[in-house]
């Protein structure tokens, strides 16, 4: 079945314990949203740090300050809320989570 619906939280935590989110949905772009993903192999995604949000109320830091401080990596899926688009199946592997500071 090909991935049209649902996405994967990814959150970093910091030392000190700030976060920083983001909900990737490889899907939900012009060239898949219609037909949703499906691959016949691996393939590899990239996300910018950049895209990772602070969700921490009263911080004014919009991005991740610097990447050695970086502590924790979790991953979570989810189908949204009550009204959420059925999944009839979801087949999906995920590992080799790298972060690379590119300068």
């Amino acid at each position: 079945e090909p991935w049209k619906a649902g996405f994967y939280n990814i959150e970093i935590t910091l030392e000190g314990g700030k976060k920083f989110a983001y909900q990737w949905k490889p899907w939900d772009n012009d060239l898949f949203r219609a037909s949703g993903i499906k691959t016949e192999g691996w393939m590899t995604f990239y996300i910018p740090l950049t895209s990772f949000v602070n969700v921490n109320a009263n911080d004014s830091e919009k991005n991740i300050p610097d990447v050695s401080k970086i502590r924790d990596l979790f991953v979570a899926f989810s189908n949204g809320a009550e009204g959420a688009t059925e999944i009839p199946s979801h087949y999906v592997a995920l590992d080799n989570f790298r972060i690379v500071n590119i300068r």
